[in-house]
């Protein structure tokens, strides 16, 4: 039975509220992935709350796999999705540029977070495999890659990293980054002639120290091969506190 004196955010609305109660009494019942929940007539007469927004509360429940309907089993428990709502939504036209550059900026600190992780468990068919990608690759004005190039390489090196969470979140930020490739355009021509004497490292460069096993040069030359999205972040930023 759910307990009557949970305490529930009053600005909260019905169906936010039912959600509550729901996920404390999963808490309250130990109940863990695989374990069989409760009927609807027995959660709404517990409840005290009509079948409609109970079914509503379950049905956002479905929407990020927190359970599952079994013929002959019912309603299980499931391990939620971390990300299914995000892939929902990840559209790079319904965010504005300041949120754009924060998930810019949080691919790069994912990405930098995970080389030691690239490292210890780095193999030898993981280099050969990235070897492929750089040999098909496409690049075009010497060392530029094109949106699916670059991000086969770089999703290549988060499987390494061997964090499911992180390839996951990779692939929803995929649509992100063709989006700020294809539109920011004047500001990246901008940072390339300011650093135009200077050598850009490229794919194959990170691989040649990823092979050598060098994580500390690599983790300086992963700096360097992201430093025109900072240069683009810290630009966006400067103008937004400009305006």
């Amino acid at each position: 039975m759910i307990r009557s004196n949970l305490k529930i955010n009053k600005k909260l609305s019905l169906v936010d509220q039912v959600e509550e109660r729901l996920l404390a009494h999963f808490k309250e019942m130990s109940l863990k992935p695989g374990d069989t929940l409760p009927g609807e007539i027995e959660l709404k007469e517990a409840l005290g709350v009509g079948r409609s927004v109970l079914r509503e509360a379950l049905s956002r429940f479905r929407m990020i796999g927190l359970i599952d309907s079994k013929p002959g089993r019912g309603m299980l428990l499931r391990e939620p999705s971390l990300f299914s709502g995000m892939e929902r939504v990840m559209n790079p036209h319904l965010f504005s540029h300041e949120k754009l550059m924060d998930l810019l900026g949080f691919r790069v600190v994912l990405e930098l977070g995970a080389v030691d992780f690239i490292f210890d468990n780095v193999k030898d068919e993981d280099i050969d495999d990235l070897q492929r990608i750089v040999d098909r690759q496409v690049v075009y004005d010497k060392v530029k890659f094109t949106p699916q190039s670059d991000y086969e390489f770089h999703v290549r090196l988060m499987q390494i990293a061997n964090n499911e969470s992180v390839k996951q979140f990779q692939n929803i930020l995929y649509p992100i980054f063709v989006f700020i490739q294809n539109n920011y355009q004047l500001f990246l021509q901008t940072y390339e002639e300011k650093h135009k004497d200077r050598d850009e490292i490229t794919h194959q460069d990170l691989l040649v120290l990823l092979s050598a096993g060098d994580r500390d040069n690599f983790r300086e030359a992963m700096k360097q091969h992201f430093d025109m999205y900072y240069y683009l972040i810290k630009q966006q930023t400067t103008n937004v506190a400009d305006s």
